[in-house]
């Protein structure tokens, strides 16, 4: 039954490894102190949300589709032959662009 505690995998689940999974099964404070009977080695998740939430799933949507339209309006601006360009320089400049959008988008609050 405790076959995933054996994490050295030598055939036996010792102390060691069943405290280990005991810590692993903990996903708040409340269930260390019931497991545990404390709280004074729980550390919580490694997650931490950002200040404000972060960027929506439409401004990251947004941002990514505004980085393609700015990489367009760039070759067309410069006159450039989109098949005269390495497939990487279009990787990197999509993703800068869309980083700057992705910027713009969390300034104003999308």
């Amino acid at each position: 039954m405790n076959e995933w505690m054996d994490f050295n995998g030598d055939g036996k689940v010792d102390g060691y490894e069943k405290v280990m999974g005991a810590e692993m099964l903990c996903s708040s404070k409340e269930e260390h102190e019931a497991l545990f009977g404390d709280t004074e080695n729980y550390h919580g998740s490694s997650y931490t949300p950002s200040r404000k939430g972060g960027m929506s799933t439409l401004g990251a949507i947004l941002s990514v589709v505004a980085g393609l339209i700015l990489q367009c309006v760039l070759y067309v601006a410069l006159g450039i032959d989109v098949e005269n360009v390495p497939a990487l320089v279009i990787v990197i400049l999509w993703a800068v662009f869309s980083t700057l959008a992705a910027v713009m988008m969390e300034k104003i609050g999308l």
